[in-house]
């Protein structure tokens, strides 16, 4: 009997906690959510072939544990050469799987040593910009401000406002004057013709969640932005980008 009661205490052990927070109460109100109503919660989709709810659930919780067992003491993430490139990616897994940072979960404790980490990051001129390839820099500085947009769409937190307007501020003058596009690294001439329309593509995205998130845009910085992205376009419907 005594076996048999340890036996069970220890499965019992095993047994994951059930969440006091349930992420998905969170994610309709996020604006990047995917749309589930085809999917049964259960049962296959009218294609056999694509996964339930519940698999895809178990596959998103195994990643997001990864996520935070690898977290580091000071709150972010590496494994490549930007902290804030990883850290801000990160946050967004959090927060696209429904955690918020008062969740008073693992994931939202994470989260929050996460999101206080990635708020200290702007500089006096708003740049997020490390690592040691010059290549990411700008990257970095659009991840890190998308992650902080996103966070103040979602929390209405005031202390993510300063640093995010600090970002966009930078942002916008780092973004070239006359072809409203952006580069590796902020422009340092009127007449650098290379621009970058990946780079510049995540800048648009973190511009899009600030505005969202009640930001003011500079005076026609989207308006150039639209203007790059459109010149770039081609074929029949303009849909081809290179």
């Amino acid at each position: 009997m005594f076996v048999l009661v340890a036996t069970l205490s220890a499965q019992e052990k095993e047994k994951p906690t059930p969440p006091k927070t349930d992420p998905s109460k969170s994610r309709r109100a996020l604006r990047f959510s995917t749309d589930l109503k085809n999917m049964g919660r259960g049962a296959t989709s009218t294609a056999d072939r694509l996964p339930t709810i519940d698999k895809t659930e178990a596959a998103v919780v195994k990643a997001v544990d990864w996520l935070t067992s690898e977290q580091q003491e000071e709150g972010y993430w590496e494994g490549t050469m930007s902290k804030v490139a990883n850290t801000g990616l990160v946050i967004l897994c959090y927060l696209s799987y429904g955690v918020l940072p008062e969740d008073d979960t693992k994931y939202g404790k994470a989260l929050s040593k996460a999101v206080d980490w990635l708020a200290k990051q702007p500089n006096e001129f708003g740049s997020m910009r490390e690592g040691m390839a010059v290549a990411h820099w700008m990257y970095n500085q659009a991840i890190g401000t998308l992650a902080l947009a996103e966070l103040f769409i979602l929390t209405k937190d005031e202390k993510y406002k300063k640093p995010l307007e600090a970002t966009v501020e930078f942002l916008a003058k780092a973004q070239h004057p006359e072809r409203g596009g952006w580069r590796y690294t902020p422009r340092v001439s009127r007449d650098t013709k290379q621009l970058d329309l990946s780079v510049s593509g995540y800048v648009y995205c973190a511009l899009q969640s600030a505005k969202e998130a009640g930001i003011n845009m500079p005076n026609g910085m989207l308006e150039k932005a639209n203007e790059y992205i459109d010149s770039l376009s081609s074929g029949e419907s303009k849909g081809l980008y290179g």
